[in-house]
């Protein structure tokens, strides 16, 4: 069962010190070889975890001994991480559309050059187109004198 209590008194030159349980009781003998190997030197007042044993004497000793990890507070609490941003969309390529609006110029612009021929023919084309009927005896229809 583990307990918690307070380093008491360290001996850094001699590698050994005492905790005193929180919830009373006596002060336990603590050796350095019950700290973990990669832990940072054991500090006077410091708050530790440990797990009471019978020592070599028969005496009680702490063992197995961590530092409990703080409970952050609210304020020391680190704020949540950012989302990262989400990656930006592939863009579309309306080749589609492109397509039609090329077939549609084209064909716009075959229409003109054919209207532009048929214009410039007789002028029959383009009354027949407006409605009109050309008048006898003329070579263009009322409605060509305009475009020529």
């Amino acid at each position: 069962m583990r307990f918690e209590g307070i380093l008491t008194q360290w001996h850094v030159e001699r590698g050994y010190g005492e905790i005193t349980p929180l919830h009373g009781g006596q002060a336990l003998f603590v050796h350095i070889s019950a700290f973990p190997a990669n832990c940072a030197q054991p500090q006077q007042n410091e708050l530790l975890s440990f797990e009471v044993v019978a020592g070599s004497k028969g005496q009680k000793q702490a063992a197995r001994v961590m530092r409990p990890k703080p409970t952050p507070t609210l304020a020391e609490a680190p704020a949540q991480r950012p989302r990262p941003p989400r990656p930006a969309l592939k863009p579309r390529r309306p080749w589609l559309a492109y397509t039609a609006c090329a077939v549609l110029l084209l064909m716009l612009g075959v229409g003109a050059l054919i209207g532009l021929d048929y214009s410039q023919a007789d002028g029959r084309h383009v009354a027949k187109l407006l409605g009109h009927k050309p008048v006898a005896g003329t070579r263009l229809a009322a409605g060509a004198n305009v475009l020529h």
